[in-house]
């Protein structure tokens, strides 16, 4: 829960907060309107393809019995939504927000001094219940990675949405990544990166194609999004995964790619953190992930310290396309026939959840 404040209005401002938390009324009249909201964002998504291949992904990746393997726009299933009431969100609530699992963190024209009779006036009186404090189980088991298209038809779709993905052998909290984060804006993190000058500058088969490496605090990933035209799904694949094992096998970073990642990371941070909450966002960050409160300053000399092999050793172990699941949103007649020509195993999914569709 976020709250922005007035620093003279800030001892009422927290008073309400703490209201929020404690003591939520989850009235039937607003728990409906919530519920009846959140299935229309859902609906809504399921009629994007680009949303909907995204959110098809992670159970895909994760599985069932992960926390992560839940739709990747965090809106949950439609079915599991609609079932929920006043009663199901006070369990939630009782369960998970308790002060033996919360942080608060402030950032303003405000001292620890000032900030600490505020939070006891406000927050002072709030026990944790006696019960043991619940975690998710961030360790739980991932299925094994099966390389395969899977494919959710969309009739008369003049653009197909490619999603890829996989789980890498890495956690949120694994230190000196850096390389890594360089590597991977040579290869698709950016306007000048080599999957889209490939794709969209010189194929002219996309609007853009991106990657990126997702930071929670458990497992991380590697993700691709590329929205092409449909009469070119087959070929736009085949093409991101030359280009990926290319990477750094036949073409590691070359100078002018190491000097543009480098100097535009460390002329880039100045402009991160000008607002309360761009600080408070990467104090967020580094509680997240484990990192020291001076992170953010290290980070000219850490990049500054990379050099070619690391971005290469970095692309080679992380960015390879072995083991990628690719999620296709597209019109089944025209797409089908050019993902039978890439080698990998296609399964027809179904467009709500995801799963095989009967007889496929």
């Amino acid at each position: 829960m976020t709250l922005s404040a007035l620093t003279p209005n800030l001892q009422p401002s927290l008073d309400l907060l703490a209201d929020l938390v404690l003591n939520p009324a989850f009235r039937e009249d607003d728990v409906q309107r919530a519920r009846d909201k959140r299935l229309a964002d859902i609906a809504q998504s399921q009629a994007s393809p680009r949303a909907l291949a995204s959110r098809s992904l992670n159970p895909i990746l994760f599985g069932p019995a992960h926390p992560y393997g839940q739709p990747g726009d965090g809106l949950g299933d439609a079915r599991s939504v609609a079932a929920l009431g006043p009663a199901a969100l006070r369990a939630a609530h009782s369960k998970w927000l308790r002060p033996d699992n919360v942080t608060i963190t402030v950032v303003g024209d405000v001292s620890m001094e000032q900030l600490r009779p505020m939070l006891e006036a406000s927050f002072g009186g709030w026990k944790a219940p006696a019960s043991a404090r619940p975690v998710k189980a961030l360790d739980a088991a991932i299925p094994v990675p099966q390389p395969r298209i899977v494919l959710i038809d969309r009739p008369n779709s003049p653009q197909s949405v490619i999603v890829a993905g996989r789980v890498l052998p890495l956690t949120g909290g694994t230190a000196n990544m850096e390389a890594l984060d360089l590597a991977n804006q040579v290869l698709g993190d950016g306007f000048l990166s080599r999957l889209n000058l490939n794709l969209r500058e010189d194929k002219g088969w996309s609007y853009g194609v991106r990657t990126g490496i997702r930071s929670p605090k458990g497992p991380r990933s590697l993700v691709l999004t590329a929205p092409v035209q449909a009469d070119r799904t087959g070929d736009s694949i085949a093409l991101i995964l030359t280009d990926m094992r290319a990477f750094p096998k036949a073409k590691g970073v070359n100078a002018e790619e190491l000097a543009r990642v480098t100097d535009g990371n460390v002329r880039g941070l100045p402009n991160q953190f000008e607002t309360n909450g761009q600080v408070l966002g990467a104090v967020l960050s580094n509680q997240q992930l484990g990192r020291p409160d001076d992170y953010q300053a290290s980070l000219p000399s850490r990049y500054r310290a990379i050099d070619a092999k690391a971005i290469n050793g970095a692309a080679a172990q992380y960015l390879h396309p072995d083991g990628l699941v690719f999620v296709v949103v597209g019109d089944r007649k025209v797409v089908e026939p050019q993902l039978g020509k890439l080698g990998l195993p296609v399964e027809i999914a179904n467009p709500v959840d995801s799963a095989p569709a009967k007889g496929e």
